[in-house]
């Protein structure tokens, strides 16, 4: 979950998990 903002975006929803 480093990248909260990531998840805020729908457009991004778990692209950036690792």
């Amino acid at each position: 979950k480093r990248n909260q903002k990531s998840h805020e975006n729908s457009q991004y929803p778990l692209v950036f998990r690792e």
